[in-house]
């Protein structure tokens, strides 16, 4: 562990008002935001084009992948999450059984911006900063390092690019 992580992380996850605790706790659960994704999914599949089956479809196996891939890592490399070792971690999400390196809210929230702005440019002005906010809300809950957000973001960014230009090449299948 860096030092600059524990201290980032002892600075975001110090500071405490109840009305950003309770916002840093919607974003941080997925619970909130399954049933909206999922509605919006189902209705680009049934009303959209081409385009929109293939970006659900790719957008499924990203998503699938990055967070796949985050939890082997978690396993592999076995990292701590804070309150495991620090003292004076405010968790107030809860504690999680797993390991904490990487982040897979971070893995998969970056995903879906990436993936989402090779198919609609516009809403990455949108969807980027929600990841990075959903990311900081891991930390700020007390459930990840910095390290593991940044790392997590990155993982599931690079998949979602890859399979991004992969998606290039699929064979007509989807039709329109």
């Amino acid at each position: 562990m860096y030092n600059w992580d524990i201290r980032l992380f002892y600075f975001l996850n110090g500071f405490s008002y109840p009305p950003v605790d309770k916002f840093m706790l919607f974003l941080s659960s997925f619970q909130y935001w399954k049933f909206p994704l999922l509605i919006l999914l189902v209705g680009l599949l049934i009303l959209g084009g081409r385009k929109e089956r293939k970006f659900v479809l790719v957008l499924f196996i990203t998503i699938l992948l990055s967070d796949q891939i985050s939890r082997l890592l978690k396993i592999i490399i076995a990292s701590p999450r804070p309150y495991n070792f620090l003292p004076g971690v405010r968790a107030i999400a809860g504690k999680a059984p797993s390991f904490g390196f990487p982040s897979n809210h971070a893995a998969n929230s970056f995903a879906l911006a990436t993936l989402t702005s090779f198919y609609y440019r516009k809403a990455s002005w949108f969807l980027f900063p929600l990841a990075i906010l959903i990311s900081l809300s891991r930390v700020y809950v007390g459930v990840h390092f910095p390290s593991d957000v940044i790392a997590g973001g990155c993982i599931g960014g690079l998949i979602a690019w890859f399979l991004a230009h992969l998606s290039r090449y699929l064979p007509a299948v989807i039709r329109g």
